[in-house]
């Protein structure tokens, strides 16, 4: 089933983004320089879409149901320990809808003196 999942992420992403498995049933994708409202709703759809069919798995159809979060970088955070945090929150939002949908973190913009604090810029 994992291995199914994971393929099905890989199909719908870009060469350049990046799917990882963080543990469990639980995987992140990192989109390479997309933070367009338009171009996550894309993605989130296309993630969506590619689990409406079920997974084949031993003789049998096991239907799979996700649930996603986004963070955008560096709106939401510029570590990578806030971002996680950030999409994680919307994860809950998600699954919290009924599942088989997606949120972007809604969480308050970083403010330009955090990043610039984070950079080391002063």
């Amino acid at each position: 089933m994992l291995i199914a999942t994971a393929q099905r992420l890989k199909a719908v992403t870009r060469e350049v983004d990046v799917v990882a498995r963080l543990g469990g049933d639980e995987f992140a994708i990192l989109l390479e320089a997309t933070s367009a409202p338009d171009a996550i709703a894309g993605v989130c759809a296309r993630l969506l879409e590619s689990f409406a069919a079920p997974v084949e798995f031993e003789g049998h159809a096991v239907q799979v149901g996700i649930s996603l979060g986004a963070a955008v970088y560096p709106r939401h955070g510029v570590s990578q320990s806030e971002l996680y945090k950030a999409a994680d929150a919307a994860l809950y939002e998600a699954k919290g809808s009924g599942r088989n949908t997606w949120r972007v973190h809604a969480g308050a913009p970083e403010p330009a003196a955090r990043l610039a604090e984070v950079a080391g810029i002063p």
